[in-house]
């Protein structure tokens, strides 16, 4: 398992939000031909177009990848719910089995849910038959949760939202150190929390210091990016791989902290556009507004926010 795992929620689409087969097969391909060996994907995905593609693209240019997936717990409310679901994930994955298989969506209301349809004596049964070989769940929220949840069940593997730029975001610096603590392995969504950060990582250097100091200073299992180009995919793999054979990381890791001074100076909403929030009754588009509101404050530039605006 790479250290750098690509995500498949944000694939290529065509304007009627139908996924572009060919450039998603042409940069997973790409991805597999430069080193990456674990994909993480979901039900929910692309309403389940992710998972088709990748179980599509896998079979044909990686049979040895790892794949990890979701399902969230509003999606079943029985065991048979449950089931149905999940196997057609192994059909659309064409997969015998899963390597990672994530519950998704807990908050208070869910984790009682999990509990009282005894949803672990379903994934035990399945991983017990060798249809799951990790069981996890992919997590949003604070870190009290969190640790509930870690408590509850013995889990394989977590997957959070973290940047370093922003240690007390969701569960923060110390989910991390609790997952560790548990020897649960630490997968890492979004370090440029879906792209909000791209105005502060303008530079490859900027990028490069983000990813040093996350591979330096904590310890996490994969980091995975997601990405509809080509180029910015390579430059992170080229950044990964980098960082184990570059004699100035220290000197890397430096620069990014002088560059989280200057970002905690900003007052940005903590919104990375993902649109999982519910939708305004006045259609108002919360995110997209959130956006130009951080791009501004980042930047402090009115071209930049014309700009987004007009795009």
């Amino acid at each position: 398992m790479t250290r750098l795992g690509y995500g498949l929620a944000k694939l290529p689409v065509r304007k009627s939000q139908i996924i572009d087969e060919e450039k998603s097969m042409e940069i997973i391909k790409l991805a597999i031909e430069n080193g990456i060996n674990i994909f993480d994907t979901s039900s929910f995905y692309l309403n389940g177009q992710s998972e088709e593609i990748a179980g599509k693209a896998i079979s044909q240019f990686g049979n040895n990848c790892e794949i990890s997936t979701k399902i969230s717990l509003k999606q079943f409310n029985t065991e048979e719910e449950f089931l149905n679901i999940f196997y057609m994930q192994i059909k659309k994955l064409k997969k015998r089995y899963i390597d990672y298989y994530l519950i998704h969506g807990f908050d208070e209301e869910r984790l009682e849910k999990f509990n009282r349809l005894g949803v672990w004596k379903w994934i035990n049964k399945l991983k017990d038959n060798g249809k799951i070989k990790n069981i996890g769940f992919s997590y949003h929220g604070n870190f009290d949760l969190l640790k509930k949840i870690v408590d509850l069940y013995n889990w394989d593997v977590c997957m959070i939202k973290f940047s370093p730029l922003d240690e007390e975001f969701e569960t923060g610096k110390k989910g991390i150190e609790y997952l560790n603590e548990k020897n649960i392995r630490v997968f890492l969504m979004q370090p440029y929390f879906g792209g909000m950060y791209t105005d502060i990582l303008d530079t490859h250097e900027k990028k490069k210091a983000l990813l040093y100091k996350l591979l330096d200073e904590y310890k996490i299992d994969t980091i995975f990016i997601g990405t509809k180009s080509n180029k910015h995919l390579l430059e992170n793999i080229s950044i990964v791989k980098n960082y184990y054979k570059d004699n100035n990381v220290e000197r890397n890791v430096g620069y990014f902290n002088n560059l989280k001074e200057n970002y905690i100076k900003y007052k940005t909403i903590k919104c990375n556009g993902c649109d999982c929030c519910n939708i305004c009754e006045q259609k108002v588009a919360i995110p997209y507004i959130f956006m130009i509101y951080n791009i501004y404050k980042i930047t402090n530039n009115k071209k930049n926010l014309f700009m987004t605006m007009r795009t």
